[in-house]
């Protein structure tokens, strides 16, 4: 079970996660595992997912805001 709440938090079960979209634009920086599944190789990804290992969505809102800006500072660095 997904839930969406706040923006970039989604809940799988009871662990808050931190996505984000990838800007088309910047997607051919980000090639899925050469190990990975075979039918994602040659692939881009399309977002970026973290757990942020909690059920508490305060302490979920806090901590997400460290990962959002780093893949906004990573996302400027290869614009």
């Amino acid at each position: 079970m997904v839930r969406k709440a706040g923006q970039y938090l989604v809940k799988h079960y009871n662990t808050w996660c931190v996505e984000m979209t990838i800007p088309k634009e910047l997607r051919h920086h980000f090639p899925h595992d050469a190990e990975g599944k075979k039918n994602l190789r040659g692939r881009y990804k399309t977002k970026l997912a973290r757990s942020l290992n909690t059920g508490d969505f305060a302490k979920a809102e806090v901590e997400k805001l460290q990962w959002v800006y780093k893949w906004k500072k990573l996302f400027q660095m290869y614009r």
